[in-house]
């Protein structure tokens, strides 16, 4: 009797594993159709310029690429403005980089630029987008201070200030590097620097990495002072007439909420939480089309 039953079992437990097994080949992921990717914060005051590409597969690990012979049609206030034409930038490696679609237009405030993209073997894709009002940033002064256990390595701390801050408005702050006074067309070296500060944020951040962003809701309008400190092994290097460039950039909605879900959809443990959705908002297809309001000051470092 208990041979039976091993026996039994034994076929119960194969059939079962046959069965998962059959079931297992049987489901595969549908097919997703490529659609359209945009990628575009657009600036007051500089030409609009575009990254397209088509979107990947699941199980597709290469980079995106651009697509070559999209057709973007840019309107303002829906008036046909302006055909986009593709160009190469050829200080970046990066295909999707080097390669954008750029306009000849300089979107200013209070006006709404759409965009449409047509391209062969994709459907047409539609996105607008506004440029936000802008705030502002002014430096005060510097200091250096002892953090750490390593005492001898000084930060530099550079106190700022907002003001023109909008209750309903979104910012980012961000902090780069340029050798000598004259810009050289490389862009800047944007650079991390750590900040605590109970409205902006506390701890250390890199622009392109965790995107020091936030909300305007809970700000004075004017005279918002704070500070950054910059690391040793960065500030040491400066030599006389290299330029410190503080940013405020006021965000448009859409790319608040897009940079909000990214970096969420970067930190997050797949292992504990579901997925995090990025924001779009292209019709018909993925990405960003959004306006940022840039403004700067700098300090001109001089050597003691």
């Amino acid at each position: 009797m208990r041979i039976n039953n091993l026996r039994f079992f034994y076929l119960v437990s194969v059939l079962f594993m046959v069965a998962c097994e059959a079931i297992y080949h049987d489901i595969e992921p549908p097919d997703i159709e490529p659609v359209i990717v945009v990628n575009s914060f657009f600036e007051n005051d500089k030409k609009i310029e575009v990254n397209i590409s088509g979107s990947k597969s699941r199980f597709d690990n290469n980079n995106l690429v651009p697509i070559f012979d999209a057709k973007p049609y840019l309107f303002c206030d829906n008036e046909l403005v302006d055909t986009l034409r593709i160009n190469e930038n050829p200080y970046f490696s990066d295909l999707l980089a080097r390669w954008t679609y750029v306009s000849d237009i300089e979107p200013v405030k209070n006006k709404t630029y759409s965009i449409d993209i047509k391209a062969d073997g994709y459907k047409t894709v539609r996105a607008e987008g506004q440029i936000p009002q802008n705030g502002s940033i002014r430096y005060i002064d510097h200091e250096f201070v002892a953090k750490g256990k390593y005492t001898t390595d000084k930060y530099l701390r550079v106190n700022l200030e907002l003001n023109n801050i909008d209750k309903e408005g979104f910012y980012n702050i961000s902090f780069s590097l340029r050798e000598g006074i004259e810009e050289t067309g490389y862009g800047y070296d944007y650079t991390l620097f750590d900040i605590e500060d109970p409205l902006i944020g506390t701890m250390t951040r890199a622009l392109h990495s965790d995107y020091l962003i936030f909300k305007g809701n809970l700000f004075p309008q004017n005279g918002y002072k704070f500070s950054i400190d910059i690391k040793h092994e960065d500030w040491i290097y400066l030599y006389d007439g290299d330029v410190l460039v503080f940013e405020l950039i006021s965000l448009s909605e859409d790319v608040y909420k897009y940079l909000s879900t990214l970096t969420m959809h970067k930190n997050v443990d797949l292992r504990i939480s579901d997925p995090i959705k990025v924001y779009t908002n292209v019709q018909g297809g993925y990405g960003i089309f959004g306006g940022i309001n840039v403004v700067k000051d700098s300090l001109v470092w001089k050597e003691k």
